[in-house]
């Protein structure tokens, strides 16, 4: 990185001008004194060389902290979808911190030299990165939307059959056949954007990029079907069960399941956006 470089530098200058900044005396040695500046100069160049060869560099650290937020996301959507709880350890702020991460490694790798290593695509992590912060923000409403809790001032405005489970969201998708379909067929479609942004980002060459993503199939058609499936059969479970009511919308379960898959949907478009950019920047 630039600091590593600069670093190296101070120590040339420091380690040289301490021997040609000695006291003078009538004898002169500059053999000895130009000897002990090459001697240092060999053990900073060895030294800088050691760090370079085994220090992760800054094109790794951007690849395993976008792909280490890809993953946690899937992971938090699909167990809040299918287990009704999140995974421990699992924070909104802590899947931002990566994609901060991946920024800032990203912006150290584009200015490094791409000698012997495949050069650094800055373009493609700039577009996964800003696709990924937004699907972040549908990813925090989605869990919101979700685990909503009725407003105890109106206990009458949510059925008490959808009361018993975690959130009355998740009881009433459970109630619907295509529910356990649409989980499924959305962590297929959210595996399939990390294995396309895992193959492109790996890859040494367009082409092999193009022939690894080949074979990986991301099924949004199909998940969308289901989806408008899901809607109509929540319509049908909760039609006029209902009522008409002023609690505050981040409490009211009709509303919660309006956002959840208006959210659901926008979360769809970002995979596909991935999908996008991996196939794109190659």
């Amino acid at each position: 990185s630039s600091e590593t470089f600069g670093f190296t530098a101070y120590l040339f200058g420091g380690f040289g001008s301490m021997v040609i900044l000695g006291d003078c005396s009538e004898t002169e040695n500059t053999a000895s004194a130009y000897l002990a500046i090459v001697c240092a100069t060999l053990c900073i160049i060895i030294m800088a060389g050691v760090d370079m060869a085994l220090a992760p560099s800054a094109a790794e650290d951007a690849e395993e902290a976008y792909l280490g937020h890809l993953r946690s996301m899937r992971d938090g959507v699909v167990s809040m979808l299918k287990l009704e709880e999140l995974p421990k350890g699992y924070s909104v702020d802590a899947l931002g911190d990566m994609l901060v991460s991946t920024r800032r490694s990203a912006e150290e790798a584009a200015k490094a030299p791409s000698m012997v290593a495949k050069p650094f695509r800055p373009e493609l992590f700039h577009e996964l990165v800003n696709t990924s912060r937004t699907n972040l923000i549908h990813t925090a409403i989605l869990e919101k939307a979700v685990f909503v809790q009725p407003d105890t001032r109106t206990p009458d405005a949510t059925p008490r059959e959808y009361l018993n489970g975690s959130s009355p969201v998740i009881e009433i998708l459970k109630r619907c056949k295509s529910y356990k379909d649409v989980s499924a067929s959305l962590e297929e479609v959210m595996l399939a954007a990390f294995l396309l942004a895992e193959t492109s980002i790996k890859a040494d060459t367009s082409l092999e990029a193009i022939h690894a993503t080949k074979d990986i199939k991301m099924k949004v058609n199909n998940l969308n079907g289901l989806l408008d499936q899901l809607a109509i059969e929540v319509g049908f479970e909760t039609d006029g069960k209902f009522k008409e009511t002023l609690i505050p919308l981040d409490q009211d379960t009709d509303t919660a399941l309006q956002v959840t898959f208006k959210e659901l949907q926008l979360i769809i478009q970002k995979c596909r956006a991935v999908k996008t950019h991996s196939m794109t920047h190659v």
